[in-house]
């Protein structure tokens, strides 16, 4: 269920479980960041996420939190550097972005250079 500022929220944990078994099975070779978000940090351990995989879901979970569902690489470099204590290249940055985009994680604003968006469902 939707709330009003477009945040998907679960009122049970059976909801909750319904929608992590349904992003699994529609993507069963990948688990996808929204998938990985649900799961307990007990399970999170066990898995073998790569750096970029946990770049991306960093950086969905910011965009995803950020007003309008937009940001700014600069603003993006900001915030990973708070939440993980990381200083990322802006090349680096702008490379780990667009391979995002060709994923279909991200869209590009159109006519705003640098500035990312959450895709749409």
């Amino acid at each position: 269920m939707e709330n009003k500022k477009g945040k998907v929220e679960y009122s049970t944990t059976n909801e909750v479980n319904d929608a992590l078994l349904a992003d699994v099975l529609n993507n069963p070779e990948n688990l996808t960041p929204f998938a990985v978000g649900l799961l307990p940090e007990d399970l999170k351990e066990e898995l073998r996420l790569n750096d970029a995989d946990k770049f991306e879901i960093a950086v969905l979970n910011l965009v995803d939190r950020a007003k309008n569902k937009t940001m700014s690489i600069d603003n993006l470099l900001v915030a990973l550097r708070i939440i993980t204590g990381k200083t990322y290249k802006r090349t680096t940055m702008y490379h780990r972005l667009y391979r995002m985009v060709k994923k279909g994680l991200l869209l590009i604003v159109p006519k705003r250079k640098g500035v990312y968006k959450i895709k749409s469902n």
